[in-house]
């Protein structure tokens, strides 16, 4: 079975950008990940030495080592138990743990997506598409929307 050209191209976009230098600070958002991973040693706080992790297999076959398992907070949402590979060449959100952690859905629309609260129903956070991939971007809210939020997220 052939995929289409358009799928080939976007799978060809992503094993680039996980095995060529990006951006650090960019978080792609990821519905086949098995984790979040990071390749941003500035982004991870309160760091482990991993005793289990046996090491991450890459789409591109290749496989790497886990470094250490930490915290990040991208865009001021804490998020727990990330890997960080130092070898790995971008950020990795895992779309379950996300809509899980923050009670939210996620909409995908050709161009973008959204990240929208599920009791609330108001605009959390969204991703733009760019070549095949959903980069997040947490929404800054208003002061007196935001007051009425959780002071922590835990992703």
């Amino acid at each position: 079975m052939s995929l289409p050209p358009s799928t080939n191209q976007n799978i060809a976009n992503f094993i680039s950008k996980v095995t060529h230098s990006s951006d650090t600070t960019d978080w792609i958002l990821d519905s086949g990940a098995s984790e979040h991973l990071t390749c941003d040693a500035l982004a991870v706080s309160d760091t482990k030495t991993p005793s289990h992790y046996l090491p991450i297999k890459l789409s591109n076959g290749t496989s790497v080592p886990v470094h250490s398992v930490g915290q990040i907070q991208p865009s001021n949402m804490t998020s727990n138990h990330v890997l960080y590979i130092p070898s790995f060449k971008c950020n990795l959100l895992l779309i379950s743990r996300l809509t899980k952690a923050l009670q939210c859905s996620v909409t995908f629309f050709p161009s973008f997506c959204v990240l929208q609260d599920l009791k609330s129903k108001k605009l959390i956070g969204m991703g733009e598409l760019h070549d095949g991939l959903y980069y997040f971007h947490r929404l800054h809210l208003p002061f007196i929307a935001a007051a009425s939020l959780p002071s922590s997220f835990n992703l």
